[in-house]
């Protein structure tokens, strides 16, 4: 279902310290109390699982059956037609194939708060038949349901490619009562159907679905606290100069380097990812001719590597498409390697990393595609090397004018409430 605002799930859980309620957005991985003041990352494996609680007011006393949907928010971008709508797609896929249950979860569901599954209440949840990999198959062959609930153009286009998506399966309560089967948010009738009919389908086994986990936020190596927003993937140490990275799972060490602005003063310092293409893929990712043959664009590599160098640069956080293609050319052209870069991590604001390097080397095609207006098709090919590609995460740093972040030596600005709006996509 449709929905251009910034408003997303919320979801619902207890502090595993002191079981005070904590409300956290669908993005975010760093729970904080707000009673006993513990910070602690929300890991879990694969896909998140959320149900809705029924509305139990009315419903208190129903054998409820939970049925699953796939959840997908991320950017799109049409990269094989130029002139192609880039947009925000927001949307629920029903996981089953049944006859007279909802293709899509209403804006009616937006008003509940998801819950883990794995701390699920009692009622039967039933196995989803349909792969994301299916639902993901058909959105991409038709886009056009998706496209006409945002009130989008619907002529046939070729497929998008999509960044930065949030993929979660959320169950949604149902119930039946007198031959008929109702939604257990709104209790409105939906139809007739027999309750034998669904005895029949396979049940989740919910205690076997994995627990969610929760890690302290500290520093692996030297045990001080780690700063980051709720919503980062990317954790620094003020004490220790080091940067860690969040997979869901654990911590894990990466290499990193600051662009350094000379200047005294209040920074903010915006993540972005450098690509060093590969020699296999540099026929498939071009640089712009003029940039390509410009020889006075080719910069020595600061960090001391040997030849000129040439390098992709993507935001790594999220933006709108527009924001977000007019910040990775601009970084792109102006290739700012003649800064002295530096591996501390000097006073500053930092802006959280909610694009890791797996989602946002998605844009690498769409980036290329924009920038020698040249269409850039997806292939098996690109999936599976492009993940391979020679990446660093870089700080760039920014002053705060106005309601603009401005680079000033790359006359690069983004408005702030651009990177506000980015927070919920």
């Amino acid at each position: 279902m449709k929905n251009l605002t910034p408003n997303s799930w919320a979801v619902e859980l207890h502090c595993p310290q002191c079981g005070a309620p904590v409300t956290l957005g669908e993005a975010d991985r760093i729970l904080s109390c707000a009673f006993c003041r513990v910070r602690l990352l929300i890991g879990y494996k694969g896909f998140p699982k959320y149900l809705l609680a029924p509305f139990q007011d009315r419903t208190i006393d129903q054998d409820f059956f939970y049925i699953p949907y796939w959840r997908i928010r991320g950017m799109a971008f049409d990269t094989l037609r130029v002139q192609g709508k880039d947009r925000i797609i927001d949307a629920t896929f029903l996981a089953l194939e049944i006859p007279g249950l909802p293709l899509y979860l209403g804006l009616q569901a937006r008003a509940f708060k998801l819950h883990f599954l794995s701390a699920a209440p009692g009622g039967r949840f039933l196995e989803p038949w349909i792969s994301f990999e299916e639902i993901w198959s058909r959105f991409l062959e038709d886009p056009s349901p998706v496209a006409s609930e945002l009130e989008l153009e619907t002529t046939p286009s070729p497929p998008p490619a999509f960044i930065g998506e949030t993929v979660s399966q959320v169950f949604a309560p149902f119930y039946f009562k007198a031959g008929m089967i109702f939604d257990g948010l709104g209790d409105r009738p939906l139809g007739k159907f027999k309750v034998s009919d669904y005895e029949k389908l396979p049940l989740l086994d919910t205690e076997a679905l994995p627990k969610v986990r929760f890690l302290p936020v500290i520093c692996p190596y030297c045990g001080a606290d780690l700063q980051g927003e709720k919503d980062t993937w990317v954790l620094p140490c003020r004490n220790c100069d080091r940067v860690w990275d969040f997979d869901g799972e654990k911590l894990s060490q990466i290499d990193f380097n600051l662009i350094d602005s000379g200047n005294n003063g209040p920074l903010y310092f915006l993540p972005f990812w450098r690509i060093n293409p590969a020699d296999s893929l540099e026929g498939l990712f071009p640089l712009p001719p003029f940039l390509a043959s410009a020889a006075h664009n080719l910069k020595k590599d600061p960090a001391g590597g040997k030849g000129e160098k040439r390098y992709y640069w993507l935001p790594a956080f999220k933006l709108s498409p527009s924001a977000f293609l007019t910040a990775s050319r601009a970084m792109t052209l102006r290739q700012p390697l003649e800064y002295r870069g530096r591996q501390d991590l000097p006073q500053g604001q930092y802006y959280p990393v909610n694009l890791p390097w797996e989602q946002a080397v998605e844009g690498l095609p769409v980036l290329s595609a924009h920038l020698t207006k040249s269409p850039i098709s997806s292939s098996e090919f690109l999936s599976n090397h492009l993940k391979s590609l020679d990446h660093l995460l870089i700080f760039v740093p920014f002053h705060l004018q106005g309601s603009e972040l401005v680079q000033e030596t790359l006359s690069l600005g983004i408005s702030r409430a651009a990177l506000h709006f980015g927070r919920f996509i």
